[in-house]
């Protein structure tokens, strides 16, 4: 059985991998995809759990105003211990018959079975991002190719988009410097900016990008700026 790192070590990667993969495996059905790939209902609850767990120590830990050198510590223990929990369900899910291409990407494990070669190409499409702010702190997203803008959907080479984004006043330098970055597998999601900032300005970049090779991440978008409602 493959034992390629499944699961992230980087923070910000890791907290788009645990709210993705509990998105999927809850979506579908009925049977969930949890479910058809060979989980039982409690494994899924127990994923779900550690997510809400995890988004509640995640938003002290991006706050300067909270994050401790305990919060800090909580979190390497969070990371390890969703780890611990989630690899025997995934080596479970990677041998399901029912296995498809999509739950490979989406929980990043290897199908048993023969690939074509693909072309490790930098990205060079420009993501088209549209951003409407839907109250209680979310903000709807969706990232257009430069080729097709009328719908959400990601360019040949991406599996995922990449935001760098900030609040307040003041804009960020640049998408590298004061800015929150997170990593969202499909085209069309929800960032949960929080209730706390609500009224507040939100400065974000994007750029296509593929987790397993970011190297060959495309190149960001100029800032958009908009209000959090």
């Amino acid at each position: 059985m493959s034992t390629k790192r499944r699961i992230p070590d980087n923070i910000p990667d890791f907290n788009a991998y645990i709210n993705n993969t509990d998105d999927y495996q809850q979506a579908g059905g009925p049977p969930t995809n949890a479910v058809r790939l060979g989980l039982t209902a409690q494994n899924s609850s127990d994923w779900k759990a550690k997510r809400i767990a995890w988004v509640a120590l995640y938003k002290k830990y991006i706050d300067p105003a909270q994050c401790t050198t305990a919060v800090k510590q909580n979190i390497q223990l969070a990371m390890k211990g969703f780890k611990a929990f989630a690899q025997p369900l995934i080596d479970i899910m990677a041998v399901s018959p029912a296995a498809t291409a999509d739950d490979a990407n989406a929980f990043n494990f290897v199908l048993d079975r023969k690939k074509p070669s693909q072309s490790h190409t930098a990205l060079t499409d420009k993501v088209v991002l549209d951003a409407k702010p839907i109250g209680g702190g979310d903000v709807a997203m969706k990232a257009k190719t430069s080729t097709d803008s009328s719908r959400a959907s990601k360019p040949d080479g991406a599996d995922s988009v990449q935001l760098a984004y900030a609040f307040g006043a003041t804009p960020p330098a640049n998408m590298d410097k004061g800015t929150t970055k997170d990593i969202f597998t499909k085209a069309s999601f929800t960032l949960h900016a929080g209730t706390d900032n609500i009224g507040s300005k939100m400065y974000v970049y994007a750029r296509w990008y593929n987790t397993k090779h970011p190297e060959l991440a495309g190149p960001w978008t100029v800032m958009l700026t908009l209000t959090v409602l």
